[in-house]
């Protein structure tokens, strides 16, 4: 909290106010305030901006961090705020030696968390962090050659300590590259003079003792795993495809509706001509950007809810897919994939065409007017039409999306050629449980029904069930289902975001009780990469005991 905070709190103590929830220490912000009190408004707010620049990645913004700044009538008095921020930056991040982690400090907190551990050790091991020799023409050290190098040395005998620091590196070779482009960038465009000089992070010198220091990895044959993943070691149902399409736009619908303010808009269709074995799903969702396309679509395992930008401006929405996966499904059935996509953030609509999993792609734009599909979908929509292969058996779409998708919050429709589209899914989780008793014939109704739903909404679990009277102790009991509903409907099931994930009474091992759990939101559980249960994690523990407490209750 401290760490992910610390930029905000310091700008904020600088500029004089205050916000509780970042934290609060009442001693050091008198102390900054006395100490900054005389100091120039416009050179106050300046210092502000750039304490809290070295945790952000607007550095290429010459408009908030100016590269000429006075504050007075001569150049003595002209600073240049982009490249102070680029400074501290690379200062920051080059802050690695033992100073910083002196050893009777470590004996006195003696930290027992792992990472912590590591931090310590990896800080510790660095003696100094020092420019390289610059090479001349011949290719040799000269003192009189330009430096672009910084190099770490350092000498570990542990291997945590060695791979924190290494990976820390690589980080830190990243980011010094990037002070480097951001201070040459402006001394073209804006004629400034300043030169941020580093370039390179070099590790030769980092020395180890009882290991090798050479690190090994994994070969991964590209395409063995991607056939591996679509194929049935992943998936033991080619009925998935539906699941992983529909569930992607719902995932866009609903994110539209987050950004837009716009509610029960969405829209997701799904056809299939069974002649022609041409399978599509369509929604209204946000659509792809050509970056989305690049970063995340073509990109296995790189899943667009994942990524830690989309999670800073969305903080609060929670998306079913996360793996980056559900792509690649579509050829466990299809030779043939083409993918419209609109976004209202670009001009023109997207097409892709695939044809294999290892082949290479184009992307044709198309115009959002003019072009039949691409209208169709603006302003904003994707849609994913595939050719069933003729030894792909995909069984019933209808009853494949009735399984799977239980409280969509948008409207899904199912059309097998010809016939008219029919709904699938339910408003809530008690509408899925009466929609249960309605289908076996059950009396719901009348002044005394023989069932009724009874339907709970806490911490982010949307629950229901039936119950069912007894004449004998004159009281309702949770009501069981009968033997021969057993294969007809989802109910009972626990969902993720309303797509079923478990098959089977919501935190019971067993399908004997006519229940309907959906976990919404941040605290709800994440599946396995199947997704066929929940992964053993705090959140799934928290619903389970969400779950067993109702169950008491009742």
């Amino acid at each position: 909290f401290v760490r992910h905070n610390h930029a905000r709190r310091i700008r904020q103590w600088i500029e004089g106010t205050l916000d509780p929830t970042l934290g609060v220490s009442e001693a050091a912000i008198s102390e900054v305030q006395r100490v900054l009190t005389n100091l120039d408004p416009t050179l106050r707010r300046d210092l502000a901006l750039i304490a809290e620049s070295h945790h952000l990645d607007d550095l290429d913004d010459p408009i908030k961090y100016k590269v000429v700044q006075p504050y007075g009538s001569s150049d003595a008095e002209t600073a240049n705020i982009q490249y102070c921020a680029i400074v501290l930056r690379a200062a920051d991040l080059l802050h690695m030696r033992r100073d910083r982690t002196p050893s009777v400090l470590f004996r006195i907190i003696n930290p027992t968390d792992p990472i912590s551990q590591r931090e310590w050790a990896k800080q510790n091991a660095v003696r100094r962090v020092m420019p390289r020799m610059g090479l001349n023409d011949e290719r040799l050290p000269d003192p009189l050659a330009p430096k672009d190098t910084i190099e770490v040395h350092a000498t570990f005998t542990e291997e945590n300590g060695f791979f924190g620091l290494t990976s820390f590196l690589s980080y830190v070779a990243q980011e010094i590259r990037r002070c480097h482009e951001w201070a040459e960038g402006s001394k073209k465009t804006k004629a400034v003079k300043h030169s941020f000089i580093w370039r390179k992070i070099a590790e030769d010198q980092i020395e180890t003792q009882g290991f090798l220091k050479e690190t090994y990895s994994f070969d991964l044959d590209q395409h063995k795993i991607l056939d591996l993943l679509i194929g049935h070691t992943l998936y033991n149902d080619t009925g998935v495809v539906l699941r992983e399409l529909s569930q992607n736009g719902i995932d866009a619908i609903r994110l539209h509706e987050a950004e837009s303010g716009e509610v029960s808009t969405g829209k997701l269709s799904v056809k299939w001509e069974s002649d022609s074995r041409i399978l599509t799903i369509a929604d209204n969702g946000t659509g792809m950007t050509q970056e989305i396309i690049e970063k995340h679509l073509l990109k296995v395992g790189s899943s667009r809810y994942q990524d830690q930008k989309f999670k800073e401006e969305h903080p609060t929405f929670s998306a079913i897919s996360r793996f980056g996966i559900g792509v690649l499904s579509t050829f466990m059935v299809s030779d043939e994939v083409e993918i419209t996509t609109c976004s209202r953030l670009e001009e023109k609509a997207r097409k892709i065409s695939l044809r294999s999993v290892h082949g290479r792609y184009l992307v044709r734009l198309l115009d959002k007017v003019r072009d039949i599909e691409a209208s169709s979908l603006a302003p904003h929509g994707t849609q994913v039409r595939l050719k069933v292969r003729s030894t792909a058996r995909l069984g019933s779409v209808l009853e494949i999306m009735r399984q799977w998708v239980v409280i969509p919050r948008c409207d899904v429709t199912v059309q097998i050629d010809e016939e008219p589209p029919v709904k699938v899914g339910y408003s809530s989780a008690a509408d899925a449980v009466a929609s249960f008793l309605e289908n076996a014939g059950f009396n719901t109704l009348g002044d005394q029904p023989q069932y009724k739903v009874i339907s709970r909404d806490v911490e982010g679990v949307e629950f229901a069930y039936a119950a069912r009277w007894s004449p004998t102790y004159r009281d309702w009991a949770i009501a069981h289902v009968p033997s021969r509903e057993q294969k007809r409907s989802p109910v009972p099931c626990t969902c993720v975001e309303g797509i079923a994930v478990v098959f089977g009474t919501p935190a019971l091992a067993s399908r004997s009780l006519i229940a309907v759990a959906n976990a919404r939101g941040s605290s709800a559980p994440k599946t396995n990469v199947a997704r066929s249960t929940l992964e053993v994690t705090p959140e799934r523990d928290a619903l389970f005991s969400t779950l067993y407490g109702l169950y008491v209750d009742h």
